[in-house]
């Protein structure tokens, strides 16, 4: 297994659309789930930040993740 994690510093007042774009049914995991090696996505929020978010991205391996992004 491979996790890609991003890390999202969000835009005042556009939180909701972030969460709605970046969460597991979303438009981000719906383009991943395009690949039969994708596994899912997971949104986190920062408590201490309400801006900051990270997105897990759970793939089957390694070679599967690179070969999406060439």
């Amino acid at each position: 297994m491979f996790l890609a994690l991003w890390e999202f510093e969000v835009k005042s007042g556009c939180e909701q659309r972030f969460q709605s774009v970046y969460g597991a049914e979303g438009e981000w995991a719906r383009l991943f789930r395009t690949d039969p090696n994708f596994l899912e996505t997971r949104l986190l929020r920062d408590p201490a930040q309400d801006n900051k978010f990270v997105t897990l991205d759970f793939w089957e391996s390694r070679s599967a993740y690179e070969s999406l992004r060439n």
